[in-house]
């Protein structure tokens, strides 16, 4: 049965808030919160020195591009008003905020990715003893997925860019959907198939966008936000293997179905 336009953004709410939840108890453990502050801190240390040297013209980009969208506004030939061009300063250092946030969150996902994530699935997967693992999955479905992945992120950026005023929160929300969308696989590897991968990802879009989002701004918490790497990787591996678990039982109830009736 599918679910009404409004049951299916609040079930999508409560199920990220769980798994965020999930991954909040994951990020009390010593030896994945060490590793996660490390990873934080280099992170936020690396692009805060780049911000510090060049954050001048990071602005000063930022501020054309908003002047651009606000000329385009007010219409060819016509000169922005002084309101406007107070907003479209202020536009740019959001802009250029949200630019340093998502840096931030895509090294964080990167680092994590390469030196943590295993050891977080392993935790997570404690919770779930009826996933088997040893399932088999090929190299080149993730290589396609990260490229559908990354070719989603430039596209759709660009075009979020040429959106006035919004454009900056849409961009942060699908970078935020994409940083969570490329840990899927690792999340689930070695549990499900590339279908059961795939199923998962098309079915719960809405969840990782908003659990990219809260960890989004679970960044954004002074001092706490050097547990988001190990938050970020155990939310997604609790948001996965939730769904391959529910998957599972439905076809462990239609198999029993098939089999009363024989």
């Amino acid at each position: 049965m599918s679910m009404t336009p409004i049951r299916r953004p609040v079930s999508a709410l409560a199920e990220s808030l769980t798994c965020f939840g999930l991954a909040l108890r994951e990020a009390i453990r010593p030896g994945l919160a060490l590793v996660s502050i490390v990873i934080g801190t280099v992170s936020l240390g690396l692009w805060l020195l780049v911000f510090s040297i060049w954050g001048g013209r990071i602005v000063h980009w930022c501020d054309l591009l908003s002047n651009a969208i606000l000329g385009r506004l007010a219409g060819q030939g016509a000169s922005p008003s002084v309101l406007m061009l107070s907003v479209g300063r202020a536009f740019a250092y959001l802009f250029a905020t949200a630019v340093f946030i998502i840096l931030v969150m895509v090294t964080v996902r990167i680092l994590l990715e390469f030196i943590l994530m295993a050891r977080i699935q392993r935790y997570c997967l404690t919770r779930y003893p009826s996933l088997r693992t040893g399932v088999p999955s090929s190299m080149a479905a993730g290589v396609r997925d990260a490229m559908g992945a990354t070719a989603t992120l430039v596209i759709g950026g660009l075009l979020c860019l040429i959106i006035p005023i919004i454009g900056g929160l849409l961009f942060f929300v699908l970078a935020s959907y994409l940083n969570v969308r490329g840990l899927v696989n690792d999340a689930v590897d070695g549990l499900a198939t590339d279908e059961q991968r795939r199923a998962i990802i098309q079915s719960r879009r809405v969840e990782m966008a908003m659990l990219g989002v809260l960890v989004g701004v679970f960044t954004l918490v002074p001092f706490a936000g050097f547990l988001s790497p190990v938050v970020l990787g155990a939310g997604v591996c609790h948001l996965g293997m939730r769904a391959l678990a529910h998957a599972r039982e439905g076809e462990d109830g239609r198999a029993q179905g098939v089999a009363a009736v024989r």
